[in-house]
């Protein structure tokens, strides 16, 4: 890479480059109108093989590649880049000395500086791109919407005056040029002579060492002494103060290892090596610019900018957004074309490794992952990547607005304008009516809309929350799978992960936005819907989101499965993630009399936590955890870390129908109180009647999501509204979340999908057992009640089986005798009325006390 022939083959294709890129650039600002219709959503290949004939001087090719600089980067800074591949090509060839780092910093940050600073002056500009380019106007858009007009202009006028900052020296030397040369023109004028005689500078916006320029032989031999000092003073000054632009000491050391054997150029004068003598003792400079570009530029080309690239960040936007206007006729409504996509990046969010023994340590926090701090949670490679592009289909969106359109004009309703937003299942039309007309009679013709479009599932929103506009939802013909692995790896999920205690990625909306909500301000969730419309891959949805955003000593489930078939495949995290009684086999629930004695146990964790609470002086499990954290509360004293517990229940309807009563009391209590001590209930059915969904679900559960129902009664008594009905199904659902209703399109995650995040935290050592919950006391005591039966056959085999045993529990009793839960927990406390087990202890089993010998003379 040290021969001069590939510096001068590489300098020869940057400069050409650079020239096709002012070329095709400028071709494209003055033909991008009429190539718009060849070149939009259609690759290079596809231009060529049509036929069609593109206007710009670079051919299909050049007229991408322009768009893609001026429309999809940095509109008109993007010049800038040119004129910096250029200087690079004249440096390379050895006709040009520049600072690489330097330079690079100048240019990237004047594109991006440029960009946004002509992004905003053409904000409103009425046109088929913005000359800002995207980059431009989707920073001018934050602004916008953030900061509003004044932060908009501040910001706009801040950026210039960096750039005035950054080219001051070469500013200075161009004004002082000037006024010189126009005090020479008009001394002339006046026939005076010139005051003083000085030859012009040389001007280079773009180097730094704009004294350090070789010189001719001519000019060399013709300077004297007096002259040469005083540049060198200069350059020394220039050097000085633009040390602070120089890279640190380690970059140009390594820019200078392949030049420290190399001989200097010949030519180099008295004021070069004057400058470099001056800017040595600030900054160190590399021995030999041009070999470091080449360098640089043979091992990747896009290597070059990355020094710049880190030191100017950009803040880019989660989602792009690309608007599209259709062609108007004569007399028709304006339509315009929204469509969001999102921005597929990774964001590394790598957090400190935590070593055992960090939590030990009283002068340290108490680290509630220390325990297991090994633990890995799933890659996103688990995921199915499912691609899911968002296409424009003009020819399907003018169809449907000149459809709607005349729909409405059959029944004397004029509109002034339409706007559509496409999503990943429906396309939302907002269109704005002419003054005096009525909402209502827009509302009645849902049917008449749904006839004219030929389409199922179409929705009217009249008017839409926040607007002075009327939406109309049509489904697209070609619907598109929400990626849940795009949405996990989105930098939303992970600003969610750090703002949320419990966060939800549920799907996208209908402006293709992610659908992100946190739990724990909910605080329970209703799911229903008609069976076979989404409702199991939403919970499946709820309970990956979790298991990728919190640790297992975090969080807990409680899983109830009458099917016995929906929720197996959690069976292998049961150590990590889940809870149960003592001595049950299994963690996920399917038996329903289990599922009241794990309801009531619920209740006793909740009462034994607000107990916590109380003593701690908060009132929240956030705070409390916070102090045990800081440890201010005492573990001797029965203060614990609290992890969340979201109790999921499948099949709600089923469990009414075979439990009843037994089981709508415990759900109440645990509805109306859970949430302050982190307890969350999430139930859904395929069955939403006012029998299932009682007024008790629907006073604690303000939160509901609402799948495709088969009437109009169903979408009232889960939303209290209608328009459930009217969903397409497939994962098509509608959410009531703080009073907002928003349709959403579920995101998918496959059944392989589940199977192998299971397979990955259950092979994760150092996890024992679930989390035990306690036991349920039952009523009766010592008194009479709990003498009842003590005589009989069942109670003696019971307890001559319970003295055999090393430990004794209630529902060791309801296995091996198949019994109910009730008689198990008064047997029990008979046994301990009678002395044969110890008092309850917590969720550990109980203390036998007396052998099988002991027991018989007792009864006898």
């Amino acid at each position: 890479m040290r021969d001069y022939r590939t510096h001068l083959s590489l300098g020869v294709i940057f400069c050409l480059v650079a020239f096709a890129m002012v070329v095709c650039g400028i071709s494209f600002l003055f033909n991008h109108g009429a190539d718009q219709s060849v070149t939009h959503a259609r690759t290079v290949s596809e231009i060529v093989a049509s036929g069609d004939i593109v206007q710009n001087a670079g051919g299909p090719g050049g007229a991408k590649f322009a768009e893609w600089l001026l429309v999809d980067g940095f509109g008109i800074g993007s010049f800038i880049l040119a004129v910096y591949l250029f200087l690079l090509g004249l440096a390379l060839m050895k006709l040009k000395r520049c600072n690489f780092w330097s330079l690079s910093f100048r240019c990237l940050f004047s594109a991006c500086a440029i960009s946004v600073i002509v992004g905003l002056l053409t904000y409103n500009r009425a046109d088929v791109f913005h000359l800002g380019g995207t980059h431009g106007y989707f920073v001018n858009h934050l602004l916008l919407q953030y900061t509003g007009a004044l932060g908009a202009y501040c910001t706009t006028v801040a950026l210039l005056g960096i750039l005035v900052a950054v080219f001051l020296k070469p500013l200075t030397i161009l004004w002082n040029a000037m006024s010189k040369t126009f005090s020479k023109h008009k001394a002339q004028l006046h026939h005076e002579p010139a005051a003083e005689t000085v030859a012009k500078p040389e001007f280079d916006i773009l180097d730094d060492n704009a004294a350090g320029e070789e010189p001719d032989e001519s000019d060399d031999s013709d300077a004297d002494e007096s002259a040469t000092t005083a540049a060198a003073e200069e350059a020394a000054k220039i050097a000085a103060e633009h040390a602070r632009f120089m890279p640190p000491p380690a970059l140009d050391d390594l820019d200078s290892e392949d030049g420290e054997d190399e001989e200097p150029e010949p030519g180099h004068n008295a004021v070069a090596a004057a400058a470099m003598a001056a800017a040595a003792p600030v900054a160190p400079v590399a021995a030999e610019i041009p070999a470091t570009v080449a360098a640089a530029a043979t091992a990747a080309v896009p290597e070059v900018t990355s020094p710049a690239a880190a030191t100017e960040p950009q803040a880019k936007p989660a989602y792009e957004a690309e608007t599209v206007a259709l062609p108007e006729q004569k007399g028709e409504p304006e339509m315009i074309i929204v469509n969001a996509t999102h921005e597929n990046t990774v964001e590394d969010t790598k957090s400190a490794q935590i070593t055992h023994g960090d939590h030990i340590g009283l002068d340290q926090p108490y680290d509630q992952r220390a325990q297991h701090s090994n633990y890995v949670f799933p890659p996103l490679d688990l995921l199915i990547e499912r691609p899911n592009p968002v296409i424009i289909n003009e020819e399907e969106q003018a169809a449907n607005k000149s459809l709607i359109v005349n729909a409405l004009r059959s029944y004397d309703i004029e509109i002034l304008r339409i706007e559509a937003t496409i999503g990943p299942t429906v396309t939302l039309y907002e269109i704005v009516p002419a003054e005096g007309t009525r909402i209502a009679k827009i509302k009645s013709l849902e049917d008449d809309i749904a006839m004219s479009l030929s389409a199922l599932g179409i929705r009217i929103i009249a008017p839409i929350p926040g607007k002075g506009t009327i939406g109309i939802e049509v489904p697209n013909r070609n619907p598109q799978i929400v990626s849940m692995r795009k949405m996990l790896e989105s930098p939303a999920f992970t600003q969610a992960k750090a703002k949320m205690k419990l966060p939800l990625a549920l799907g996208a909306t209908v402006s293709n936005d992610f659908f992100i909500t946190d739990l724990a301000k909910m605080p329970h969730l209703l799911v229903a819907g008609a069976t076979g419309q989404g409702k199991s891959v939403g919970l499946n949805c709820i309970i990956t989101s979790l298991l990728y955003s919190k640790h297992p000593d975090e969080l807990k489930f409680v899983l109830v499965d009458p099917k016995m078939v929906e929720f197996t495949l959690y069976q292998r995290i049961a150590n990590q993630y889940l809870a149960k009684l003592p001595e049950e086999d299994r963690s996920v629930i399917t038996d329903p009399q289990k599922v009241i004695a794990t309801l009531n146990s619920l209740c006793v964790e909740m009462d034994k936590r607000y107990e916590l609470l109380s003593e701690a002086e908060v009132r929240g499990v956030e705070a409390y955890n916070e102090r045990f954290m800081q440890r201010r509360l005492n573990p001797e004293k029965g203060h614990r870390y609290m992890p969340y517990i979201v109790m999921i229940v499948d099949e709600f309807a089923d469990l009414i129908m075979t439990a009843g009563k037994d089981i709508s009391v415990p759900i109440g209590r645990i509805a109306q109180k859970a949430r302050a001590v982190g307890m969350h209930m999430i139930i859904a059915t395929q069955r939403p009647s006012t029998d299932i969904i009682t007024g008790m679900i629907k006073a604690n559960f303000p939160a509901r999501i609402a799948f495709k129902t088969s009437q109009s009664i169903d979408s009232k008594t889960i939303l209290d509204r209608p328009g459930a009905h009217r969903l397409n199904g497939r994962g098509d659902m509608l959410t009531l979340i703080d009073g907002r209703i928003e349709r959403v399109q579920c995101a998918l995650v496959d059944t392989e999908e589940v199977e192998a995040i299971c397979m990955h935290i259950g092979a994760q050592p150092g996890f024992t057992m679930p989390l035990l919950l306690p036991e349920v006391p039952t009523e009766g005591g010592s008194d009479g009640p709990a003498e009842i039966g003590a005589t009989t056959d069942e109670f003696r085999r019971c307890a001559m089986f319970i003295a055999s045993q090393t430990q004794a529990s209630i529902t060791m009793l309801q296995r091996k005798f198949e019994i109910g839960f009730n008689k198990a927990g008064r047997f029990m406390d008979q046994m301990q009325t009678m002395g044969i087990v110890g008092p309850a202890n917590g969720a550990k089993p109980r203390q036998v006390l007396m052998t099988p010998d002991e027991v018989q003379r007792l009864f006898d």
